[in-house]
């Protein structure tokens, strides 16, 4: 096949991983917060805060540099492999001991043993690092799709049977845990690649110099994602954490489905366009124009209703997050606008750049965070909007700067899809004025859904049809390789 027809057949197994994993993510999740207290959610997003930055420093970068590098050798992922896990077994012996002086400073004892079993999960991870970013340099994205299909139906299974069973916030525990080892399992059966012995120094500094500048980046990213765990653990407690985790749970979910297959391809797709400059900024366009299509109508839909979608799909034990889960909707909204500009960083080999972005979103997110948490979570969330819309003129100018970008055409890309979203903004509150005199709460949200859909994609087609084309055309080419 040629880069076209591995991106498409790529795109296709990505999407089905992600799809999958979060849909059923979701599903899981919604039995899950039906089953068990804000407080364990709580403790084991806090948990998982601190496995994030263990799992960074345990990357190295090398991940990005193997898929990055034009010319890899033996030696490189002979390298990668055991500084990976020998820094991954060094990690979780850390947070073991590190427990006890963590919950001390948290003020909970049940997080003592929460933590040391999660941090088991980094040791597990380290070792099929190597072999995933092998795969996503192929773009052999079957495997990983087997792999998260098998993971998370086996952690789920376990999750909630041991809910059921009165275990609160260890079936939470477990469920991550038996992902790990799953994962494992499937990607050390489907791999072909088995670690050697030939480390050496000088394929450590070939990986380092490109993973270096990646783990600035991954550094703001992670701080991006669970500083704010960190502060509300802290500040407002467990089970207030509980609440905001469930709110940024369903965003994140709806944001990965639609975002992360195509991050996931498309950096090494760039990477093998990055010195054709005309063709990858064609792409990005296009990608930008495609993707928007998707996402604005869930994203602007999820802000509208989310009130309503909240107590269905959670219950009225959580109606307290509705309004966070609004205002983080449309904070997603924003980021996503420009999702493809790091990849696009990344492949032209300027980290540098992504790096820039993420200290100015970690550097504005860390003063709204502090400012906004003793009002609230409601203020947090607020935060988190005032944030992107923040960075997003930034991040703009940049790309004007790497590729040229025409600002006033990369805004044309969104016209017909933000038409389409106002047209369905009407309808929406229409519907949510008359909608209690007419039918129950199920019905009502379900005819919803199906009237804001229709109006939406009936305004894009009639302002722009080549792009409704283009959408379908494309998609029959991504299921045909899938096939």
């Amino acid at each position: 096949m040629n880069l076209r027809e591995r991106t498409a057949a790529g795109l296709f197994w990505s999407i089905f991983q992600i799809g999958f994993r979060r849909f059923s993510s979701l599903l899981v999740f919604l039995i899950l917060a039906r089953l068990l207290a804000p407080e364990d959610f709580g403790l084991v997003a806090l948990g998982s805060a601190f496995i994030a930055f263990a799992e960074f420093f345990n990357r190295l970068g090398f991940g990005e540099a193997i898929v990055q590098r034009e010319e890899l050798e033996p030696a490189h992922l002979d390298t990668a492999f055991w500084v990976m896990v020998g820094v991954g077994t060094s990690l979780t012996l850390f947070l073991m001991f590190a427990a006890p002086a963590i919950a001390l400073w948290y003020e909970s004892a049940d997080l003592v043993l929460v933590l040391r079993c999660l941090s088991m999960s980094v040791f597990l991870y380290s070792l099929i690092r190597v072999q995933e970013s092998i795969l996503i340099r192929d773009l052999q994205f079957k495997v990983l799709a087997i792999r998260s299909t098998v993971a998370t139906l086996s952690g789920a299974a376990v999750g909630i049977t041991m809910a059921i069973s009165g275990m609160g916030v260890w079936a939470l525990v477990a469920q991550q845990l038996v992902q790990a080892v799953v994962s494992l399992f499937v990607i050390w059966t489907y791999s072909d690649w088995r670690p050697g012995l030939h480390v050496s120094v000088k394929h450590f500094k070939d990986l380092f110099d490109f993973g270096s500048k990646v783990l600035g980046i991954q550094f703001m990213h992670v701080l991006n994602q669970h500083s704010d765990r960190l502060v509300i653990g802290y500040v407002l407690g467990p089970i207030a954490l509980g609440y905001y985790t469930i709110a940024r749970r369903l965003v994140e979910i709806l944001e990965m489905i639609l975002s992360k297959p195509f991050v996931n391809v498309l950096f090494p797709t760039f990477s093998r366009i990055q010195m054709d400059r005309d063709k990858l900024y064609s792409s990005y366009l296009k990608c930008t124009r495609l993707v928007a299509l998707a996402f604005f109508p869930s994203f602007i839909f999820l802000a509208i209703a989310g009130a309503e979608i909240t107590q269905l799909v959670f219950g009225d034990q959580w109606e307290p997050v509705s309004i966070v889960v609004q205002l983080l909707a449309l904070s997603a909204l924003v980021s996503l606008i420009t999702m493809f500009n790091d990849p696009v960083y990344r492949a032209i080999g300027k980290p540098r750049l992504a790096l820039n972005v993420s200290i100015l979103q970690t550097i504005s997110g860390l003063v709204l965070l502090v400012v906004a948490v003793p009002f609230g979570l409601e203020a947090l969330a607020l935060a988190a909007l005032l944030r992107s819309m923040l960075v997003l003129p930034y991040t703009t100018h940049i790309m004007k700067s790497v590729l040229d970008l025409d600002v006033r055409e990369f805004v044309r890309q969104f016209f017909s899809p933000l038409m389409g979203c106002l047209a369905m903004a009407v309808l929406l509150f229409f519907w949510e004025a008359v909608r209690g005199y007419l039918v129950t709460d199920l019905i009502g949200l379900f005819l919803l859904t199906v009237a804001a859909g229709i109006s939406y994609f009936v305004v894009v087609l009639i302002l722009d049809r080549s792009l409704f084309i283009e959408a379908c055309g494309t998609a029959k080419m991504v299921l045909s390789r899938g096939n």
